[in-house]
């Protein structure tokens, strides 16, 4: 029994060994905390340092110019660093591959929406921009898109070449995309998704590829 006034109580050496292994497990602990800490951080430096442009990161800023349902509203993807990207040429197709890969889906046309939007592929860094028919802005007829549709980006489909089963050319367009989640995506999202399938439409005359996909975010 030790008493409240004694000065320098002694431990038995049992007491006193549990608690050299107390502290021992604690010292332990966390020295692998923060070993692990270090190496985290030191892994994303490395992985952000190293990195080509075939990982670009998918967190993008948007950047619009003009009123929507205007022929002069556009929507440019940009860098972190305030430059402008093209999402055709500048973000990645893939973000993982093995076998279950990711694709990078770019959002042209929200779920719910009206306004049939699309990557202009003349004007530089191909910013969005509203379809045009005969000189007016298109919208769907027949209601709200029931889905979100876009396309891959770094796709192309040759319009010089016809495809053997279609019998005929590619529309000279990025590959077309049907996501196919719940939720509806901000327009010019890019996000990633798990293929699901492909089909082909023939389309005046030409093969139009249709992907179908859902979302991983």
């Amino acid at each position: 029994h030790y008493g409240r006034g004694s000065q320098n109580p002694e431990l038995p050496s049992s007491k006193k060994t549990r608690r050299g292994k107390l502290t021992l497990f604690l010292a332990l602990f966390l020295f692998l905390l923060l070993a692990l800490l270090m190496f985290s951080g030191s892994l994303r430096v490395f992985t952000r340092f190293f990195s080509s442009s075939e990982s670009v990161s998918l967190v993008r800023h948007l950047e619009t110019v003009g009123k929507p349902a205007t022929k002069e509203f556009r929507v440019f993807w940009k860098s972190e660093a305030g430059q402008r990207l093209s999402p055709w040429h500048d973000l990645p197709l893939m973000t993982r591959g093995g076998s279950d890969p990711t694709f990078t889906f770019v959002n042209e046309i929200p779920k719910d929406s009206l306004a049939k939007m699309e990557v202009n592929k003349e004007e530089a860094f191909n910013p969005l921009k509203q379809d045009l028919k005969k000189g007016e802005l298109r919208f769907f007829k027949y209601g709200k898109i029931p889905f979100n549709y876009g396309c891959f980006p770094r796709t192309w489909e040759n319009p010089e070449h016809i495809h053997e089963e279609t019998k005929t050319k590619g529309d000279g367009d990025p590959l077309d995309v049907v996501e196919i989640s719940d939720t509806p995506l901000a327009m010019g999202d890019a996000v990633p998704v798990k293929v699901l399938g492909i089909l082909a439409l023939i389309d005046d005359g030409e093969t139009d590829w249709k992907g179908v996909a859902v979302s991983r975010r």
